[in-house]
């Protein structure tokens, strides 16, 4: 077996004990030869001392000197045998592997403390933020509902044309010669009534409109909306184009709330597909004002002259703006609550008829459907003022009457005329709404009885 020391005594171990006595290694006294200012153990010829090579006496060394690690390792005090060379250290820094592996254990623990700090802080700020927005969780949701529906409404088709044009507006236009159409929404009466009416006294160059020549009565008296291409042929002999721009009055003086007939045809024009029409604000009573101060504001009687030819005007059906029965009875299955389902259904009648007290004749009773909500004409249009409420008031009248953007609503009144007063309102803050044209007389007869609130019956009035 070779030895350590081999590399510089041979393999013969007498070459080594020959010359241990001469560097004190077997002494039991420890000591450490020197030869002038070097070691020839730093030599690499190391080899047996010649005769010509003197050393100094040993010198002995206390404890102190073998402190070293290394001088200890290569030098024992005890006199045991060295296990190495200077020039061939053994595994000799296993204490420093020994630290590197510590160094390394360290590094790992630190980065694992780190990171559990990390996700801890995480998790804190995760808990906060969930009760921040817990709390605010209501209002968070009626924001971005609010948000949606504003986003829902815009697709909705828009307007061309202002929803609400002035006397003065109308009068520019016929000076200046611009493509109008002027149309009288006389319609409470009879045709002869309403005609009666029209020849005693409209705006200069208006046309009379005749809302029986756009519905058709039902065997049970109910009114329904003519097909289009028969809408289309009316409005064609008016002279009306599809390029024009139709503008509706009302009377004002001649019946309360006229202005729903300005608004039922304004509905009209939309639900067959024309967006360039628009209501005069103030009707034929504003006009003659006006006229007391600008004979510009001119009034005529008997009646209109004859279109010079017919129009070009084109309908189609737009669904956006109407329901129908079917429609109502499929939004009950949209949810079990009011707020869930679709639509809201919002009644246009006097809150009398709403509760029951009055009901049109021919109705099967007083009452109103499931679930409505009552928002008559009056609380949207000022009929002394013979205007509008402004955006304004509209939007915050709606948002306190429990009225949100995010669930868009269906109008109905007793046969759709004043459910269109209300739908206009709404239109004009751009509120996404439709129209039942059956309304509460044909749900009173049609629907069942689960989704119909029937307050008074006509047998019951009888009775009293």
């Amino acid at each position: 077996m070779e030895q350590p020391w081999s590399r510089y005594y041979g393999q013969s171990s007498a070459n080594y004990n020959q010359h241990s006595s001469s560097f004190g290694r077997r002494s039991n006294n420890p000591t450490y030869v020197h030869h002038h200012s070097y070691d020839r153990r730093d030599r690499p010829d190391f080899g047996p001392p010649s005769e010509h090579e003197s050393y100094a006496e040993p010198v002995e060394k206390d404890a102190a000197f073998y402190h070293t690690g290394e001088r200890y390792y290569y030098d024992p005090p005890d006199g045991s045998t060295p296990v190495a060379s200077l020039h061939e250290k053994p595994l000799g820094a296993t204490h420093v592997v020994l630290e590197h592996k510590n160094k390394k254990s360290s590094f790992c623990m630190w980065l694992m403390t780190a990171l559990l700090i990390l996700v801890s802080v995480i998790l804190v700020i995760c808990i906060i933020l969930f009760f921040i927005f817990a709390r605010s969780y209501t209002q968070l949701k009626s924001s971005s509902s609010d948000v949606l529906g504003r986003q829902l409404q815009a697709a909705y088709v828009q307007p061309k044309f202002d929803h609400v044009v002035t006397p003065s507006f109308v009068l520019t236009a016929v000076i200046t010669k611009r493509k109008i159409c002027l149309l009288d929404a006389t319609g409470s009466g009879s045709y002869d009534e309403n005609r009666l009416l029209f020849n005693k006294e409209h705006i200069r160059g208006a046309q009379w409109f005749d809302f029986t020549n756009v519905t058709n009565e039902q065997p049970t008296k109910l009114k329904e909306l003519v097909h289009p291409l028969v809408f289309q042929s009316y409005v064609r002999e008016l002279g009306i184009d599809k390029d024009c721009h139709v503008i509706f009055y009302d009377r004002g003086d001649d019946e309360a709330f006229s202005i729903k007939w300005a608004t039922f045809g304004y509905w009209l024009f939309r639900v067959f597909g024309h967006s360039k029409v628009s209501i005069m604000q103030g009707g034929l009573r504003q006009w003659r004002k006006l006229q007391q101060a600008n004979a510009e504001y001119e009034i005529e009687n008997g009646t209109s002259p004859a279109p010079a030819g017919s129009g070009n005007f084109e309908a189609q059906w737009s669904s956006q703006y109407i329901v129908t029965f079917p429609d109502i009875v499929a939004n009950f299955e949209t949810g079990n609550t009011r707020e869930t389902r679709e639509y809201l259904l919002i009644d246009a009648r006097t809150p009398e008829e709403f509760k029951g007290i009055k009901w049109d004749k021919l109705a099967i009773g007083g009452g109103h459907i499931k679930d409505a909500i009552s928002i008559p004409m009056a609380a949207v249009y000022d009929d002394e003022a013979v205007a509008f409420k402004n955006k304004t008031e509209l939007v915050e009248f709606f948002s306190s009457s429990n009225v949100s953007y995010s669930q868009p609503a269906i109008v109905y009144c007793s046969t759709a005329v004043r459910a269109s007063v209300v739908w206009f309102a709404m239109q004009m803050i751009n509120y996404p709404s439709r129209v039942y044209d059956g309304s509460w007389v044909e749900w009173s007869i049609r629907a069942p009885e689960e989704l119909k609130v029937i307050l008074t019956t006509k047998k019951q009035k009888a009775a009293t």
